[in-house]
């Protein structure tokens, strides 16, 4: 069984990444210049936002899944915010813009949230 908090944990997931996501994809310069940075609209700033749509629809879609198919997202998301964490680190030895900081504290704590759960389900499955 999945614990109700875990799916709502998804849910608000998802809501994030879309609210970060979607301005990425469409409107990149405004959103990455908003944040402080020196606006390129370059590819990766697009894929940033897509991944972020993608991610978080996998979380929404977990949300109302079967047990295997949450366990799964939640390692998904542990690995992507981790490896996130990562990129943010690298990103912040070569500039000072504030909004680094918003990445490496959302992305730090959403994956200490997926290694929590991961732990509670493995926990569960003992």
């Amino acid at each position: 069984m999945v614990p109700l908090a875990l799916r709502q944990w998804l849910v608000l997931f998802f809501l994030c990444l879309v609210c970060a996501g979607v301005p990425l994809l469409l409107e990149p310069l405004d959103t990455i210049a908003f944040l402080g940075f020196a606006g390129s609209g370059s590819v990766g700033d697009r894929l940033l936002g897509a991944s972020m749509l993608g991610i978080g629809a996998m979380s929404l879609i977990a949300s109302r899944s079967h047990r295997t198919m949450v366990h799964t997202t939640v390692l998904l998301n542990a690995v992507w915010s981790g490896t996130s964490v990562f990129a943010t680190v690298l990103l912040m030895e070569v500039t000072d813009v504030w909004g680094v900081w918003g990445f490496l504290l959302f992305f730090a704590n959403a994956c200490a949230l997926w290694l929590y759960w991961l732990a509670r389900l493995a926990r569960a499955n003992q």
